[in-house]
């Protein structure tokens, strides 16, 4: 009986990866106490006890609420807090450095005291919404998944710069390299690659198939640079996004 609350967030193998294999998060935690985070790999050569679980200490003391799995880095979100973990080459955890702690989670300062409501995961980059309905990207932004401003976490405009413009953002997904957005008005917003791109190593092999690209829903396979709005949906109220690595998936209310 492992008790409290256990949650699963579980990233397939990635040759871009510095893990190389299957990597599992575990997560154990209870109304009253904080969570134990247990990370393994089949293959990691950043941990030193590969094949056993290894527990993380964290800075934060406050259940953790969820976590997402990028290519090889998780972000997680506690209930004033955004934390991460696993490699920064591009700054996809948030962090002004690059080097790679094996044991402990790290805070990201950036969204101290912004009431983070909802985290995402690319491969190589990262998203977060907070409560007042601004986005924060980070990390890659080769094929522009984050809306032109890759790097240490950035805020995204979505409007024309008139603040009273600016749309709502209730929810965010990414896919491999493509970020979509959904608006408290139900409008869908996106950005990032929209064709199937198998990295290996430094070789990049992109297969712009119609059954396998086009996952912005644009009608093309063209990359947007920046955030722009899906016009398919104008006309529907959009319920939830969720993105996989080269697909999106959007449900509308019934009255769509």
């Amino acid at each position: 009986d492992r008790g409290g609350d256990w949650s699963s967030d579980v990233c397939s193998s990635d040759l871009s990866s510095p893990f190389r294999q299957r990597r599992e998060v575990l997560t154990a935690s209870s109304a009253d106490e904080p969570a134990t985070i247990y990370f393994f790999a089949t293959l990691a050569e950043a941990l030193d006890t590969a094949r056993l679980p290894t527990v993380l200490s964290s800075p934060s003391q406050e259940p953790i609420l969820k976590i997402i799995a990028g290519g090889s880095h998780f972000v997680l979100l506690t209930p004033s807090s955004v934390l991460s973990y696993g490699d920064n080459r591009f700054k996809q955890c948030g962090m002004s450095h690059s080097s790679f702690s094996s044991t402990s989670l790290s805070l990201i300062e950036y969204f101290e005291g912004l009431a983070s409501v909802e985290i995402a995961a690319g491969d190589v980059h990262s998203a977060v919404v907070t409560a007042d309905g601004s986005l924060y990207v980070f990390g890659a932004d080769m094929e522009g998944q984050c809306g032109g401003n890759g790097g240490e976490p950035n805020l995204v405009d979505l409007g024309d710069g008139d603040l009273d413009d600016e749309p709502e953002i209730v929810s965010v997904a990414c896919g491999s390299s493509h970020t979509v957005v959904r608006t408290k008005s139900g409008d869908v917003w996106v950005a990032g690659s929209s064709e199937l791109a198998l990295r290996m190593k430094r070789a990049t092999l992109l297969i712009p198939l119609a059954d396998h690209a086009g996952q912005l829903g644009l009608g093309d396979t063209d990359s947007r640079k920046t955030f722009v709005r899906n016009p398919f949906f104008n006309d529907l109220t959009a319920s939830n996004v969720t993105c996989s690595r080269w697909t999106t998936f959007v449900t509308t209310t019934l009255d769509s």
